[in-house]
């Protein structure tokens, strides 16, 4: 038998001998589930809502303890698409001193697949811990609220979507106070 002649087998209920594929038709047949895969997977990438959460920090980078999980912010999220390219990220956030609620309006605009730069706008609303004022005077009932923005990076390879971004956080009331919010996230998208 000449060994560049493909193998053969009997294939049930087709009464006949038909050729084995061969490594190579197998590769092919690979790299075009794969161009198939990469060609399907921006028509499900665009999401219409997701559950994750948020990692963040209000440190400086350069901070020797930015990485100390003692000043990290941890966040649940729920991201609603009310048209393919604008949501709504409806955030409960637990600080080292602090509880509060944010809803940020946000844009989402297409770099290359499967990443997209996002840019919003919202508010927050929270309550300071006992252990916030510590040894200084109260200068309000514990509540406070202000105004939020947010710009960043999105990865989304259904059904998950990566984030790392900043938010801009300005507390009007309760202690006016102004930091970035570094952050990272991870959702679970439908």
């Amino acid at each position: 038998m000449d060994p560049f002649l493909p193998k053969t087998f009997i294939l049930p209920g087709y009464g006949g001998r038909r050729p084995v594929l061969s490594k190579l038709s197998g590769l092919i047949r690979v790299l075009v589930a794969g161009i198939l895969f990469l060609v399907i997977t921006p028509l499900k990438a665009q999401y219409v809502g997701g559950i994750g959460a948020y990692v963040s920090t209000p440190l400086p980078v350069d901070s020797k303890d930015f990485s100390n999980p003692n000043y990290f912010v941890y966040e649940l999220s729920i991201k609603v698409f009310t048209s393919a390219s604008k949501d709504f990220d409806i955030i409960g956030g637990l600080g080292p001193d602090y509880y509060d609620f944010t809803i940020l309006a946000e844009a989402h605009t297409p770099i290359a697949y499967p990443f997209d730069w996002y840019l919003g706008i919202g508010g927050h609303v929270g309550s300071w811990k006992p252990n916030h004022w510590d040894n200084t005077p109260k200068l309000s009932d514990n509540t406070f609220a202000g105004v939020d923005g947010s710009f960043g990076l999105q990865c989304t390879i259904f059904p998950i979507a990566i984030t790392a971004g900043v938010r801009p956080v300005y507390n009007l009331y309760g202690g006016e106070q102004f930091y970035w919010l570094k952050q990272v996230g991870l959702r679970i998208c439908f």
